[in-house]
């Protein structure tokens, strides 16, 4: 099998392209679960947009992005919050409480 020059620079071009992409799109999600950790959040919800296993919810007028898992509920947080539900988390905090009809459910997130 004949391997044609052309071909192996394209080839490492696509390589080298999809390692550069990935870098920048891990500087992105760390600045922005940064924001997300050192940032006290306590208010409700005006936007949920679920995503690729994380979910961006905006709270009075700031937008945050994390990855939550549950704790005391079974259902996922961006199928079970909805707009109008209050949340609170202090600064450096690992657990986002959401309040739901008086009653507070308590999610962590991935770092």
């Amino acid at each position: 099998m004949k391997i044609n020059k052309n071909q192996v620079i394209l080839y490492g071009f696509g390589i080298l392209l999809f390692i550069v992409i990935d870098y920048f799109a891990r500087i992105d999600d760390e600045n922005k679960f940064r924001q997300f950790y050192y940032t006290d959040i306590s208010g409700q919800i005006s936007k949920i947009s679920p995503h690729k296993g994380a979910v961006d919810i905006t709270v009075r007028g700031k937008t945050f992005t994390f990855s939550p898992d549950f704790v005391d509920n079974k259902t996922d947080f961006q199928f079970f919050a909805k707009v109008g539900d209050s949340v609170s988390k202090s600064a450096k905090s690992d657990t986002l409480k959401l309040v739901r009809n008086g009653k507070i459910y308590s999610y962590t997130f991935s770092k």
